[in-house]
């Protein structure tokens, strides 16, 4: 027997397959009318996909009939979230009882059998190499923000980032130094490209209280999976 997260069995569920798009959050169903929208915040993503034979991706560590199986990091639980699917108006709407007094409604888009690798943003990532001599060097992280202006200058000393810090080299290649691994990437002037996520992040300088911070786009799950626009790390140089 087939078995995804948590040694769940998977169970086939057809009307599940496919791709779900963010449409509204209501208390409990009862709520729920596809004519007016209560409220236009996710917590889970804005679009979802239902991967064949309950395969996992990103967050999202599988399904089986009725639960999806969500995980959101490290050492968090995987949790168990409840479905439930209704045609309304000639469309299908998945209902997810996040708890009690939180469903998350979408509403299903596509009925194709998507593979991972056909789901995502992927971008062009084949960009020649220009130099920038001001990015070349070591940058330690300094704060991740979700828009960039939210960041004032406001250094935490203490403050431990997954992302560590980030070397970019004269000839154009770019080491990434997280936690627990290091991912090395290309650049050009003004972007960083991705040759695993295939993404194009581009970088900008701002000063703030005459210090030069780094802001690099951060294209990782909620980018590529989640449809959600890029937050940002922030970097200082490394000064000897």
């Amino acid at each position: 027997m087939q078995t995804i997260a948590n040694g769940m069995p998977f169970v086939q569920d057809d009307a599940a397959i496919g791709k779900w798009e963010y449409y509204d959050t209501i208390q409990n169903r009862d709520d729920f009318t596809a004519i007016s929208k209560m409220n236009t915040k996710t917590v889970l993503s804005n679009e979802i996909y239902f991967l064949p034979n309950g395969e996992k991706y990103w967050i999202f560590e599988g399904w089986t009939r009725n639960y999806l199986l969500v995980h959101y990091g490290g050492d968090e639980p995987i949790l168990c979230y409840k479905y439930s699917i209704e045609e309304i108006d000639g469309s299908s709407f998945m209902f997810i009882e996040i708890d009690k007094s939180h469903v998350e409604v979408y509403r299903k888009t596509s009925n194709q059998h998507f593979t991972l690798l056909e789901i995502g943003r992927r971008e062009d990532i084949n960009i020649p190499f220009m130099p920038d001599d001001t990015v070349v060097g070591e940058w330690y992280s300094v704060g991740y923000v979700e828009q960039a202006e939210n960041f004032c200058g406001d250094v935490q000393p203490n403050e431990i980032f997954w992302l560590r810090r980030i070397v970019f080299y004269p000839d154009g290649t770019v080491t990434r130094v997280y936690s627990d691994e290091e991912w090395h990437n290309r650049w050009s002037k003004g972007v960083l490209l991705d040759q695993r996520k295939l993404t194009v992040s581009h970088y900008f300088y701002k000063t703030i209280q005459d210090e030069e911070y780094l802001f690099l786009e951060w294209k990782m799950g909620n980018y590529v999976y989640g449809g959600m626009p890029p937050s940002y790390y922030v970097f200082r140089k490394f000064r000897k």
